[in-house]
């Protein structure tokens, strides 16, 4: 069954979303839209607890989730209230490529993978209007001022190197445990699975044959090993960030923090921590924010 959505603003409540379910009525058989609870708040949390509560499908929870990140992308990116927001008809999509969606959010989802079609869509569009607003600048000389007018800064666009830049600043930090003096490799090892298990409850088997490969050799391996190896350097007194550029550390560092930090206060730990000079402060946050957006964290190379 489908799920219908609509925001209301309530004198009390503030504003509410209110989420009709499908319902077969076997009096007149037809099909009717039940309202259920509506939602004052879409944190995950909240979204888990409702989905549970109201015994939604897996298609019911993938269109509750899909929505919810898309009325969050909106308010956030363009700081306006959720009852300002407009619904937007019109998309058209073929009943197979819906299907092949909804089957790869479900397989993302058990795998712990970050898939969020809606989000995905809409981030894409409006890096596209960015990139097309500045092209125009360009071309006419002078600005067009269309999403500047609305307060939307298109100076930053996604880093299309970032991937690579995360490949190759993990293979050096690898190189730099290589540098530790302090322990042996199996020590190292020792305190690799140690972190990955209390702080990230992350099951390791860390093994001293893989810092040398890693350091040495292009390989596939889980992007949070990276993540660990961090804290591992600063765990024996190494900082990376004095070795490699801040926003390429801040890509790993970020990795299975999301849920602790927002941005601003992720930014600001990490440059508190990693005692980083404020000239690369805007390269940092917007590393932290793209990871945000394109939710590197549980992707594998």
């Amino acid at each position: 069954m489908a799920l219908q959505f609509k925001l209301c603003k309530e004198a009390q409540e503030g504003v509410l979303v209110e989420i009709y379910k499908e319902c077969y009525d076997d009096d007149t058989q037809t099909i009717k839209h039940a309202l259920l609870k509506p939602l004052k708040t879409l944190d995950v949390a909240t979204l888990k607890a409702f989905a549970e509560k109201n015994h939604l499908d897996q298609f019911e929870q993938f269109q509750l989730y899909n929505y919810a990140d898309s009325l969050q992308f909106n308010q956030q990116e363009f700081k306006v209230e959720l009852d300002e927001l407009q619904s937007q008809q019109g998309l058209h999509i073929t009943p197979g490529y819906q299907a092949a969606i909804f089957e790869l959010w479900k397989l993302a989802k058990i795998h712990h993978i970050d898939f969020n079609p809606a989000l995905t869509q809409e981030r894409a569009l409006l890096n596209k209007a960015k990139a097309v607003e500045r092209e125009l600048n360009k071309h006419l000389g002078y600005s067009v001022n269309v999403l500047t007018k609305i307060k939307v800064d298109i100076k930053h666009l996604p880093d299309e190197n970032l991937k690579k830049r995360i490949i190759e600043t993990g293979q050096a930090l690898f190189q730099l445990i290589m540098t530790i003096k302090k322990a042996t490799p199996p020590e190292i090892c020792h305190t690799f699975n140690t972190i990955a298990n209390e702080r990230y409850q992350k099951h390791a088997q860390f093994k001293p044959r893989y810092i040398k490969m890693y350091a040495t050799q292009i390989k596939r391996y889980p992007l949070w090993y990276c993540t660990v190896a961090i804290d591992v350097l600063m765990h024996y007194g190494i900082n990376p960030t004095h070795h490699l550029p801040a926003a390429n550390v801040a890509a790993h560092w970020i990795r299975l923090k999301e849920a602790k930090y927002t941005l601003d206060s992720a930014c600001a730990d990490f440059m508190l921590l990693f005692q980083v000079q404020s000239a690369d402060a805007t390269e940092v946050q917007a590393t932290i924010k793209q990871h945000y957006e394109k939710g590197l964290s549980t992707a594998n190379i």
